[in-house]
């Protein structure tokens, strides 16, 4: 499992945690082009058909590319891509938010700014699965 921050990072899920083996900077501002340029070039990548690939982010890149078209190449080669928006909907593509852009290449996009909105989109999310 990788976190992409300015550059890749691992981190495993250890008893219920997810535990990064590199520190997070987590005042980092948004640039998921960024993100998606790293995670291009990143070795024993792309994912496979087996991959889903979960994102938790506000889509949002302080006015830089949003390299769609790399979300795109990766989400062909995912079984899935399901992308979590800790924002409330109505804040999305609003200002510098590119998740239009992504969420035409995403098998789901859901809010996720509490508990009660995460847990309604992934029972959505799962009965559509079924």
């Amino acid at each position: 499992m990788y976190a992409y921050v300015d550059s890749p990072v691992e981190v495993s899920y250890e008893n219920g945690h997810v535990v990064p083996h590199a520190p997070l900077d987590l005042a980092a501002r948004s640039d998921f082009g960024a993100v998606l340029r790293a995670l291009h070039g990143c070795p024993g990548l792309p994912p496979g058909r087996n991959t889903v690939v979960l994102v938790l982010g506000d889509a949002r890149n302080n006015r830089r590319p949003p390299r769609a078209d790399l979300f795109a190449a990766l989400a062909r080669l995912a079984r899935a891509v399901v992308w979590l928006n800790p924002e409330p909907p109505e804040r999305w593509n609003t200002g510098d938010s590119a998740i239009a852009a992504y969420a035409k290449h995403s098998h789901a996009v859901l809010p996720a700014y509490n508990l009660k909105t995460l847990t309604a989109g992934l029972r959505a999310l799962a009965k559509s699965s079924a």
